[in-house]
């Protein structure tokens, strides 16, 4: 058996496929895991609330109705930013975006914890909004990055299952989200 016929990690890391910077298959891995750590913490941000915001929303004297609008706007504002970050990713660059999102979406969550401290119901319900909206703007940044950055790292023969991996985070972020919160 000649050497060129039997497969190598260094031929799938030499690849044209995979990102220069990340041709060390440690620093991809980690890459990778980091990715899919991001993307279940972006879930769990989505589902985090369900246990006590509308305790907290009903305490400040906010409707049932408004409160829902806080859950919603999120995923509305997703909807909105998702494909403007889409069209421009090439402009900004898909690690630049990421680290954008990661970080808007870590420091709105962290400010989230301090609302109860609000006494006012429409301050309180401002707030609220105001913040959450920034965590959809940083959520759909990294999330719109995140898939790119993904198929850099992994081999050609890799990277649905790589996609699904991500997908499968997020929908476990979501689905543990609440009981983190509770």
């Amino acid at each position: 058996m000649s050497e060129k016929s039997v497969p190598t990690v260094e031929s799938d890391v030499t690849s044209d496929n995979i990102d220069p910077e990340t041709k060390n298959p440690r620093v991809r891995f980690f890459s990778l895991i980091i990715l899919g750590f991001s993307t279940f913490l972006a879930g769990c941000t989505l589902s985090i609330l369900a246990p006590f915001y509308s305790k907290e929303a009903e305490d400040h004297g906010i409707s049932v109705t408004a409160s829902g609008t806080v859950f919603a706007s999120v995923f509305v504002l997703q909807i909105i930013f998702t494909p403007v970050f889409g069209k421009y990713i090439k402009v900004i660059g898909s690690t630049k975006l990421f680290i954008f999102g990661v970080m808007t979406s870590g420091l709105t969550n962290i400010l989230f914890g301090f609302l109860p401290a609000i006494q006012s119901g429409p301050v309180f319900l401002g707030a609220s909004l105001a913040i959450r909206s920034v965590t959809a703007l940083g959520e759909s940044a990294m999330n719109t990055s995140v898939y790119p950055l993904a198929r850099k790292r992994c081999a050609k023969g890799s990277q649905s299952s790589m996609m699904s991996m991500l997908e499968t985070m997020i929908g476990f972020g979501t689905t543990i989200g609440p009981f983190i919160g509770g």
